[in-house]
């Protein structure tokens, strides 16, 4: 069942080596693709980020952290959404 949400609130994101050029997207499935994260502040070691989570079903998906030299991370741990 597809739950329409708006994500508002920002997600707080907590690493190391954030750089300005630094992105954040929620890895999904299917024919919507990747959601690319807007992000309000950067850091050293957090970044803050609205993710558009209109249209996406209810569940955890995997954070994808990446920057401007070819080098990306997945946490460990997802973002639940919608429940």
């Amino acid at each position: 069942m597809w739950k329409h949400y708006i994500q508002r609130s920002p997600r707080r994101i907590v690493g190391q080596n954030f750089l300005n050029h630094s992105a954040a997207m929620l890895a999904t499935r299917g024919a919507r693709g990747d959601v690319v994260g807007r992000i309000l502040s950067i850091g050293d070691t957090e970044m803050n980020v609205v993710f558009d989570l209109y249209g996406l079903p209810s569940g955890s998906y995997d954070v994808v952290l990446a920057n401007a030299f070819d080098r990306s991370d997945r946490p460990r741990t997802g973002i639940p959404i919608g429940r």
